[in-house]
């Protein structure tokens, strides 16, 4: 069984609509795995002197860290399975069975206390006095434990049911947080987040979760502040006897008294733009902070930036020695390995767009060889042109081959990488103002952008393009949906929903009223006699594709510029393309070529297009005037003319949309030699003639002209030709008017663009 072109085309538009509906789905099943584990790259660094120094590195990675007041280093392993001391010449690296713990893992972390260590490992807390380990199983009352702190009042952790632990030197005490006022509601804060210890120095512990509270001598107290979402605040730090939180946009400082104190917006402090904030530590009068990409400190009033480490990515710790020297753990990202683990969504998602892109083009090609088929059989493009328009698809359809491809993978990943560069430099030119990194990264996006459009111009003002409407469409559409995406990484989940589908229903109304709005921006500019002008923004403006509706009008403007031929061919292609079930609309594109055909002296084909658009509903009198023009051009029954024309003013109300009909009844009335009626007629169609409508203003006064040749009344028709003229030197009547001058001159007048005096 053969398929026809539009079976082919509508199975291809099907197989379209199916992968864009399940293309977005099945890409979001692809699994990458888990993200690369970059945690065993972390290493030590020291910032002293004014250059960075690394300790050797420590197998599997360093996490928490701290110093000692006599100089040791210890650090966590990122896996939690145990912990490391560095003594200035080696690393030593301590498990559970040193511990006296079955487990290496230590779920609270661990914490100083001058030069001794304390380690929440599962089945105690574990001490370090310099020389050996102790464990005190009787510090927990569960195995899961979460956060610890030490400090001068002694050693303090938590677990997750809310039992905080407390040694002050010479033996453990036990407290159930849920009988006191901060563990309020435990079990419900406790499922959301983990809490969190700080010891200031004078002995406070303060907990932090979903809420702050201090307790003191004095007992638990909670701390209120308001503007402060909780549930997006952590502990960064604490300076004295004040503790630092990071909130969503700022840090700030809370004291001993419950104010708060100084506040830092993130926009104020010299770090690359998002960049996490990660510790805040006070020494030597200065504070210092580690975000991702930067280590700044606060000297007086004004940050300084020191940057990370050479061959490092980001900053994840932040400590003190004891000589007030900061202290790091950094980490390095291997850009290949992200790209391998990202590579399996990428790949399905490049290609999903080569699929998307490949039925594009085929559904394309498929659009314009049917339509250009309509326009044969509309008698819209001749034979002479049918072979170039046919091979003018061929050569727009092998561009688009590549061309559409190119965009739909090309486009969201240059964006990314735009943005990426941003970033890298900022990282690699700390010293240079924002605006300077993004003309450095968008320079080069910016020439091939601008080149590729250069190219597009000359393309498209070479030969017209047949192919490709609805891909600028898609183009459009990617490009506006892509953007608001990225609008929307940081907005709220009902926020998103309702933005999307906000802007779904602007994009929507957009493209259902272009084609409308263009039409009437380029009419307006038609009214003033710019015809050049008018066709210029309306073909450029239909992006490549012109509906039945942007067609007709581009017909009307060929029309009034004189440009017959090809308005009979816009016309006839708005003919063959309107797919509308309304008569009227089909009867209105029947008129205007009816026009065209009465200009070209095709009168009998005008006619059968007039008559059949009277037949499908003429309520504007259009078809009827065009008839009555029909007949007078010929000079043929001119009482039926004189009939239509008053039917037609009744029906229009407007005086101004009446002065080109009285003009055609004075012509008329010549023909019938009323003589007293076409003076009434002509006064009439002068006194209403629309000032703002050249093109009306010279087809007036050309009919006037030719009623008073037939009137025999020749010097005053030859001071309306001129008036035709000058009225719309460029014109179809205009052009009209020239010719009657030159009828009525000896010798003729050359043609000009305007008439003579």
């Amino acid at each position: 069984m053969a398929f026809s072109p539009k079976m082919k085309r509508t199975a291809i538009g099907i197989a379209l609509l199916v992968v864009l509906f399940t293309a977005c789905p099945l890409i979001m099943r692809v699994n990458p795995g888990p993200p690369p584990d970059f945690r065993e790259s972390r290493g030590v660094y020291r910032w002293r002197d004014g250059r960075w120094t690394g300790l050797p590195h420590l197998a599997g990675g360093a996490e928490s860290i701290a110093i000692s007041p006599s100089g040791a280093v210890w650090a966590e392993s990122p896996s939690g399975k145990g912990i490391d001391r560095w003594d200035g010449t080696r690393w030593t690296h301590y498990k559970g069975s040193d511990f006296g713990a079955v487990r290496d893992q230590l779920p609270g972390g661990f914490a100083l206390q001058g030069d001794e260590v304390w380690a929440a490992a599962r089945e105690g807390v574990a001490r370090f006095d310099g020389k050996r380990w102790r464990l005190y199983p009787e510090a927990v009352v569960t195995r899961s434990a979460v956060a610890m702190a030490a400090g001068p009042s002694g050693v303090w952790i938590i677990d997750q049911p809310g039992n905080l632990s407390h040694f002050d030197g010479g033996r453990w005490g036990i407290e159930d947080l849920k009988n006191t006022p901060a563990g309020a509601d435990w079990k419900k804060r406790v499922e959301d987040d983990w809490p969190e210890l700080r010891v200031t120095a004078d002995g406070a512990v303060w907990l932090l979760l979903e809420g702050l509270w201090r307790k003191d001598d004095a007992g638990w107290r909670e701390i209120k502040l308001d503007n402060v979402d909780w549930y997006d605040t952590t502990a960064v730090g604490q300076d004295g006897g004040s503790v630092w939180l990071r909130g969503h946009s700022h840090i700030f400082e809370v004291r001993a008294d419950g104010g708060m104190g100084r506040v830092f917006d993130f926009r104020e402090l010299p770090a690359s733009k998002g960049a996490a904030v990660f510790r805040l530590v006070a020494g030597g009068g200065k504070l210092w902070l580690a975000t991702a990409k930067d280590l700044l400190t606060l000297d007086g009033r004004e940050w300084r930036r020191y940057g990370i480490p050479p061959g490092t990515t980001l900053l994840t710790e932040l400590t003190l020695g004891a000589d007030g020297s900061p202290w790091v753990v950094a980490e390095t990202r291997s850009t290949w390995r992200v790209a391998m683990w990202v590579a399996p969504p990428l790949g399905a998602c490049a290609l999903a767009l080569l699929v998307i892109g490949t039925l594009l083009v085929l559904w394309a090609k498929g659009s314009a060889e049917a339509r250009l088929e309509r326009e044969r059989a509309a008698g819209a493009v001749p034979a002479a042109d049918l072979a170039a328009s046919q091979a003018g698809v061929r050569r727009q359809v092998r561009a688009l081959w590549w061309q559409v491809p190119l965009f739909l993978i090309g486009f969201p990943f240059a964006l990314e990488a735009v943005a990426l560069s941003r970033t890298y430099l900022r990282f690699a030119w700390p010293g240079a103002p924002e605006w300077l990194l993004w003309v450095v990264v968008l320079a080069p996006v910016a020439a091939i952008g601008a080149f590729l459009v250069r190219w597009w111009v000359r393309e498209r003002a070479e030969s017209g393009r047949i192919v490709g409407s609805t891909i600028w469409v898609v183009f459009v559409a990617a490009v506006f949906f892509f953007v608001l995406d990225r609008l929307l990484v940081s907005a709220s989940p009902v926020a998103s929903i309702l933005t999307l589908f906000g802007g779904i229903l602007v994009f929507a109304f957009i493209l259902l009223r272009w084609n409308f709005w263009v039409a009437k921006q380029a009419l307006k500019v038609c009214f003033s006699g710019d015809y050049d002008g008018a066709l210029r923004w309306l073909r450029w403006a239909a992006f490549g594709g012109r509906s039945p509706y942007m067609l007709s009008v581009e017909g009307r403007i060929l029309y009034l510029a004189g440009r017959i031929v090809e308005a009979e061919r816009c016309f006839r292609r708005s003919v063959a393309y309107e797919r509308s079930k309304k008569p009227a609309i089909r009867g209105q594109l029947l008129c205007f070529l009816g026009y065209a055909l009465t200009d070209q002296g095709r009168y009998d084909e005008a006619r059968r297009c007039l008559e059949d658009a009277i037949a499908m509903g003429d309520k504007s009198g259009d078809a009827r005037i065009g008839v009555a023009e029909l007949f007078v051009a010929q000079g043929k029954e001119p009482e039926k003319v004189v009939a239509l024309i008053e039917e037609v003013m009744k029906i229009r109300g407007s005086p101004a949309a009446q002065s080109e009909p009285a003009a055609t009844k004075a012509w008329a009335l010549a023909l019938l030699d009323r003589q007293s009626e076409m003076e009434a007629a002509i006064a009439f169609a002068l006194r209403e003639i629309p000032q703002s409508f050249k093109a009306a203003q010279a087809s007036v006064h050309w009919r006037v002209g030719k009623a008073l040749l037939v009137a025999q009344r020749t010097p005053e028709a030859i001071d309306h030709f001129r008036m035709a003229c000058q009225a719309d030197p460029q014109g179809h009547h205009g052009a009209l008017a020239r010719r009657e001058l030159e009828k009525l001159s000896t010798p003729p007048l050359p043609p000009s663009t305007s008439c003579p005096d």
